[in-house]
């Protein structure tokens, strides 16, 4: 089972960078759930635009005004069900093939660390009546080491303490992480950029025994001031060959339907039966070669991008100046902007609900 999950900090404006990078994370890997933070728009406007990567169950908690929202999307086949959720968590029962349960907490903590305590108590007393191994995933707003945060004020980190005795209260454990160690930049300049790794995933015990491999992917941070973050649990490996997936993106776009009009108009001899099944295979090779070279355009530029990020963090983390990161997510967002306009002119059908 796969994950993405992320800060956006908004997708309420038509044009935003991150709807664009949201889909072409989605297009990379075969995800089972999606959970965005800090939507900032009604819950029920956000399934139209991934309804087309099979995350057909949802539920999210609307935004107050232009602040907060949660939003979780599953697919079918993730066999999840909504426990109960509030405006800063969303739980989840997993069953799973083997007959396995457990709980998926998706958790946002509140910005402000005298509001963050209520919400952790909140959600111990859940903790100590769960009768199943739970993964708390997201969004903490804690720092709770002194090497996962990098600025030049010194000092004790606010909440810190309070936060490790809650980890080491209800015994939960730091599933490892591979990528850029920070998480969130508060995208100031020079001396006054902080970079702090606040979005991580804690297990329970029994849930880490059913799951020892599981690891988190932190990608650069980019265009919202949080990284979204891949969820990898690899109960089990998989080795066999899967059949290839055609997106619907590829259905509205003319380019696409004139190669199948090409390849179905090409003449073939025999009998009409596998006139029509030379057709069939024909299309099918055709369309499948289209959309893997289109979608190798698209993401190449974006792992470009991410390996560009990923250096220049290291390079503003070093003290060498962050000239370069910032260039780079500037690059990002006006390079998203391009993709929503031309998704926005070419489609068909309006992908997204204004």
């Amino acid at each position: 089972m796969m994950g993405l999950v992320w800060n956006c900090r908004g997708l309420n404006n038509t044009l935003s960078p991150t709807i664009p990078k949201l889909r072409a994370l989605i297009g990379s890997k075969c995800f089972d759930f999606m959970f965005l933070i800090e939507t900032k728009r009604n819950a029920s406007s956000i399934f139209p635009m991934f309804r087309s990567y099979g995350f057909m169950k949802h539920f999210g908690v609307d935004a107050v005004g232009a602040s907060g929202g949660l939003w979780v999307g599953w697919k079918r086949e993730a066999r999840m069900s909504l426990v109960m959720a509030c405006k800063n968590f969303i739980i989840l029962l997993v069953e799973k093939y083997n007959g396995l349960l457990w709980y998926l907490v998706l958790f946002y903590g509140a910005p402000c660390s005298h509001l963050r305590t209520p919400v952790l108590l909140e959600l111990e007393k859940w903790m100590d009546n769960c009768k199943h191994p739970f993964l708390i995933v997201e969004d903490f707003n804690q720092v709770d080491m002194e090497c996962d945060k990098v600025s030049k004020s010194q000092g004790p980190i606010r909440g810190a303490s309070f936060f490790n005795m809650w980890k080491i209260r209800n015994e939960l454990i730091d599933i490892p992480f591979k990528g850029p160690r920070f998480t969130w930049c508060n995208n100031r300049k020079g001396d006054e950029r902080v970079y702090e790794r606040i979005d991580k995933a804690l297990g329970s015990r029994d849930w880490l025994s059913f799951f020892p491999d599981s690891g988190i992917k932190h990608y650069p941070i980019q265009i919202s001031d949080h990284a979204p973050i891949e969820v990898n649990l690899q109960l089990v490996k998989n080795d066999g060959k899967r059949p290839y997936k055609l997106d619907a993106w590829t259905l509205d776009n003319e380019e696409c339907l004139e190669r199948v009009r090409s390849a179905w108009g090409q003449r073939d001899v025999g009998s009409p039966s596998f006139q029509v099944a030379r057709k069939l295979t024909r299309v099918r090779s055709t369309v499948k070669k289209w959309a893997i070279d289109k979608r190798d355009e698209w993401m190449g530029k974006w792992d470009d991008f991410d390996k560009r990020l990923e250096e220049g963090m290291n390079k503003a983390i070093a003290g060498e100046g962050d000239e370069m990161y910032t260039r780079v997510n500037d690059e990002v967002k006006d390079f998203a902007k391009a993709v929503s306009i031309f998704w926005r002119q070419r489609a068909k059908v309006k992908w997204m609900v204004d």
